[in-house]
Order: structure tokens, then sequence, then C-alpha cells
């Protein structure tokens, strides 16, 4: 959380990934639901090393 407050551009990833998954696959239930919790944590682990690497984050 403390990482997201600094830097915005590392909460945009996370969102619009669950955005989409929730939008283009309705049919989540409580037992994938707490599958995608692990899986947005390592998207947005590598969405912030990528944009770290490329220079976007200070």
């Amino acid at each position: 959380m403390v990482f997201i407050s600094k830097n915005w551009k590392i909460s945009v990833a996370p969102v619009v990934l669950m955005l989409v998954l929730f939008i283009f696959v309705p049919a989540f239930n409580a037992g994938t639901v707490g599958i995608m919790v692990p899986v947005s944590v390592l998207f947005t682990l590598g969405v912030s090393r990528f944009l770290y690497k490329k220079g976007f984050l200070d």
C-alpha cells in the first residue's frame, strides 16, 4: 500500500486486469476469486518491475 500511495502508476495495472477479468469472465465464484488475489499480486510485481526497468518509476 505504501508503494501504491507513493506512485499511482503501480496501481493502474492490477485495477485494469481485474476489471477486464470481471467484465469478460463473469462466472467467477468464491474459489476463483481467492486464486485471483495471488495472481494479481504476481502480475503487479511483474508490471512494477517492467516499469522500473524502463525508467517509468522514480
